[in-house]
């Protein structure tokens, strides 16, 4: 498999909310990301940009552009279609700057809260949400049966292939 390039952006809002025994660097997440990204049929160059931040910033987000006004664990924003996505693929540029493919945001109270909840480490829940994301921008959803059922066992087996157990065996998220 040829190895495409993955740009990563990255930024932590408040900072000192994020100041966590495990606080994710910009390694961890591309590791996760390229995961999922080779994963899928949908390699090619690829980049991603995410907002850590706290649940008032979420919150707006959230009621703008979900009609929700609570906070959530995160959000996903894609930049393309999942037909635009499927045309990168079959024809990915060999030598052009990565596509951006949209933004992930995630509240650090909201996924603190829940992995205490659950009695999981901070970083397993974050990586499953990071994947999940991932797989959002790449244009998998879970509206449907079918495509919630295909988008787990993706995120179950991307996440075994790093140790880390299925996250809807005693919860769903």
């Amino acid at each position: 498999m040829r190895h495409y390039p993955f740009v990563l952006g990255c930024k932590w809002e408040p900072a000192p909310l994020w100041d966590h025994p495990f606080c994710p660097d910009q390694a961890w997440l591309e590791e996760w990301l390229r995961l999922t990204r080779d994963e899928t049929p949908y390699v090619f160059p690829q980049e991603v940009s995410i907002l850590f931040t706290d649940n008032q910033t979420i919150q707006k987000y959230n009621a703008q552009y979900r009609g929700q006004d609570k906070p959530t664990n995160g959000l996903s924003f894609p930049s393309h279609s999942p037909q635009d996505i499927e045309v990168f693929a079959q024809n990915p540029i060999q030598d052009g700057p990565p596509i951006p493919i949209g933004d992930l945001l995630f509240a650090h109270e909201t996924l603190q809260k829940e992995a205490l909840d659950r009695g999981i480490p901070f970083e397993s829940h974050l990586a499953h949400l990071v994947v999940h994301g991932m797989l959002h921008l790449l244009g998998y959803d879970h509206e449907q049966e079918d495509e919630a059922d295909h988008m787990e066992a993706l995120e179950v087996h991307i996440l075994e292939k790093k140790g880390l157990p299925n996250p809807y065996e005693s919860c769903m998220v």
